[in-house]
């Protein structure tokens, strides 16, 4: 055995740690040497937290749980007349009827019903059965019909009372149709007898209308028009004014080629406009 003195001067263990280190780092460093490696991974871990103050992590194998995903939620259910009638709800708008006690209030449902059917051509046969029950409309359903682009609705509607067409509002909804190029709609109104000479408050017709629709690519508006007996110069004293010139400047070479057929006496001036805008772009001016 080792006498007292000897253990008193034996030589202080040297540790690795390097001098002016903080007193915990030597201390850890201390047991990293004098622990065995295989115990290094458990226990001097623990340690090493411990001592300063601060605790791993653990590590779980916990399965990953992707995240919910929620339901889709249900569509809302139409609460009015008009959006019943945008949906094609039959079934809601005859619960809304049913809720009605006087007359009044009834054709008030019909009427909105039919604004919301007539926003599209999803719903015809909605439309049809609303006519039947005694919806009543105005020349602003039809006009609202050929806004939105619906053009076998409006179409229907005309056909249900061609009282309307025969009324100054059928030049109205016609000037509408030709500027939208709604073809099958001006043949309609044609068919119950539209002036298709009808004049504006400045003297321009539907062809004047037609003329610069649908980015040239309706031709067959100008052509229903001029087959029912509209002027191919539409009334114009000056080329300015023709709807032929109209055209040409835009760069409408489909349209030209029909008012050229029906021989506007515009044709030699269209035809050099018409090159114009071809060369250098649509272009528009009121000189002659």
């Amino acid at each position: 055995m080792e006498s007292i003195t000897q253990i008193k001067h034996a030589a202080p263990e040297r540790s690795s740690a390097p001098r002016g280190a903080p007193f915990d780092e030597q201390i850890i460093l201390q047991h990293q040497e004098r622990i065995p490696p295989t115990a290094e991974s458990g226990l001097l871990s623990k340690l090493t937290a411990d001592k300063l103050g601060r605790r791993r992590p653990e590590i779980t194998s916990k399965p990953v749980v992707p995240p919910a995903v929620p339901a889709k939620s249900k569509a809302r259910e139409p609460k009015t007349a008009f959006t019943a009638g945008e949906a094609g709800r039959r079934d809601i708008i005859e619960t809304i009827l049913s809720q009605q006690t006087t007359p009044q209030g009834r054709a008030t449902v019909l009427y909105d019903a039919l604004m919301g059917v007539v926003c599209s051509d999803e719903h015809l046969t909605v439309l049809q059965q609303l006519l039947e029950r005694g919806a009543e409309f105005s020349p602003n359903v039809i006009r609202r019909a050929l806004t939105d682009r619906a053009t076998e609705c409006a179409c229907t509607l005309l056909r249900w009372n061609p009282e309307i067409a025969r009324s100054g509002d059928g030049v109205d909804i016609l000037f509408q149709a030709a500027w939208m190029g709604s073809e099958e709609t001006v043949r309609v109104l044609l068919d119950l007898g539209v002036d298709p000479n009808g004049a504006d408050t400045m003297g321009e017709t539907p062809l004047h209308r037609a003329a610069v629709a649908a980015n040239g690519q309706r031709p067959g508006t100008i052509v229903h028009l001029l087959r029912y007996g509209a002027d191919v110069d539409g009334g114009a004293t000056r080329p300015g004014n023709a709807p032929v010139i109209l055209a040409a400047r835009r760069g409408y070479k489909k349209y030209v080629d029909v008012f050229l057929a029906h021989r506007s006496k515009y044709a030699e001036i269209a035809e050099m406009d018409l090159q114009r805008a071809i060369l250098d772009g649509p272009w528009d001016s009121d000189s002659d």
